[in-house]
């Protein structure tokens, strides 16, 4: 019996390592069956249902990935009720495939119920907690509460700030003996991460399956990947980001090359114009990106400015000018009030407020937008001109014609509130990603 479970999950593993998570689906399924036969409580039972539920959800089926997120929720209440980490660590998990669908109502709670119980068995500096806390702060972000989400997010840096003194601490002194140590402290809690999560567990169960087939590295991936994207191969292309992600989530966890796939594997899905997959995934490398760096950070931004332009193309300009905001506010911080990424930013708010009709807006927006470009640029760059070219349309709007022709006798361009209707090149809507520029570590 156990041989019948065993084989299905060992394919189902190699199959989700080569990235081909639709066979490892249908192989979890039928390791899901055979075991039944052990019980629900039964250790086997539950890491295949896990495994089922990450499987689903990275090929964006939320519906199903809802049905076994809540079986385990369910699982771990009958088995050590409601105050227990496993119990919070589900909860947490199916909370992320709610927020991802935008089902935030549903999220919400999930949140709220993983952060409470973490908190009183971990202390408020653990990883787990404020992993917790800054997907909770972006769900109050997306629902406009901005305030709540800032002072949830001001609660993880402290946390975090903490827990690196802490470190520092515990590097520098020597351990005491076992008869000065509580076993119920908060650190213990962290030490035992590994005997509640059904995902490290499933995790550990995967890793003592051998790999067989010698994988390609991240590096050879990430190759791969851009060859294909460039060659316009995108389904080709999603499929080695796909892979990439998969080795990267077991890297270590302030590896910066999960974030990197994550948004490479959405720039893929926002050409194949899958848009809604594609915010998902970059909802999940903001998620993963704040956790690590905070939330002012220009790798954050990045991912921020995704996001941005994808809210512009489907009319959500909210959401799109509370990314932007945020991107100039950030990069402005990091790399100076006068640096091209800080034009981008500017430009893209101008575009913004343009096709909204928030003409003021757009004109201050533009004119900080030029001033920079020209002396970061020069005045006769082709991103100055196209800066240029769109102060001069808004003003031919305005009726301001004689200033218009002053600005640029070249403005013929016409945002018309279209993304895809937009007369100017790629570099005047609000762009997706801003120029690479080096990192402040």
């Amino acid at each position: 019996m156990d041989n019948d479970w065993q084989k299905p999950f060992k394919l189902a593993v190699e199959a989700s390592r080569a990235g081909n998570h639709e066979y490892a689906e249908l192989l979890l399924s039928t390791a899901l069956l055979e075991a039944e036969d052990f019980g629900k409580a039964d250790e086997r039972y539950i890491i295949t249902l896990v495994g089922l539920t990450d499987v689903l959800t990275k090929q964006f089926k939320f519906r199903r990935a809802e049905k076994t997120g809540r079986q385990i929720l369910d699982i771990f209440r009958e088995i050590h009720g409601t105050e227990h980490l496993s119990y919070a660590d589900s909860a947490f998990r199916l909370g992320q495939i709610y927020h991802m669908q935008q089902k935030y109502g549903q999220a919400e709670p999930l949140y709220k119920a993983a952060l409470s119980i973490k908190t009183k068995q971990l202390g408020a500096d653990n990883a787990s907690v404020l992993q917790v806390l800054h997907a909770y702060a972006d769900l109050l972000n997306q629902t406009h509460r901005e305030l709540e989400a800032e002072n949830l997010r001001a609660c993880a840096q402290k946390a975090a700030q903490a827990r690196q003194s802490n470190n520092s601490l515990n590097a520098v002194q020597p351990t005491p003996p076992p008869s000065q140590t509580n076993n119920q402290t908060a650190a213990a809690g962290a030490s035992e991460h590994a005997a509640w999560s059904a995902k490290v567990r499933f995790d550990a169960a995967a890793a003592e399956v051998p790999n067989k087939v010698p994988a390609l590295s991240y590096e050879e991936l990430e190759e791969k990947a851009e060859a294909a994207f460039a060659s316009g191969h995108y389904d080709k292309a999603l499929e080695f980001w796909n892979q990439a992600i998969s080795q990267a989530e077991g890297f270590a966890a302030k590896d910066a090359r999960l974030g990197k796939a994550l948004d490479k594997a959405g720039e893929v899905l926002f050409a194949m114009e899958k848009f809604g997959q594609a915010e998902m995934i970059w909802g999940r490398s903001l998620q993963l990106k704040i956790s690590l760096y905070g939330s002012n950070h220009p790798n954050v931004a990045d991912t921020g400015h995704h996001l941005a332009g994808l809210h512009y193309l489907m009319g959500r300009y909210t959401e799109a000018e509370n990314y932007a905001r945020k991107c100039l506010q950030v990069y402005s911080i990091a790399y100076g009030k006068s640096h091209a990424s800080v034009a981008l930013c500017h430009h893209n708010l101008a575009t913004l407020f343009h096709v909204q009709g928030r003409y003021a807006e757009a004109e201050t927006e533009y004119n900080h937008c030029i001033n920079i470009r020209k002396v970061a640029l020069g005045p006769t760059h082709k991103d100055t001109m196209h800066a240029e070219k769109g102060l001069a349309d808004l003003l031919k709007t305005l009726g301001r014609d004689k200033e218009a022709e002053q600005v640029s006798a070249k403005a013929n361009g016409l945002v018309t509130g279209s993304w895809k209707a937009l007369k100017l090149d790629a570099s005047e809507a609000l762009q997706p990603s801003p120029p690479k520029e080096p990192r402040r570590r």
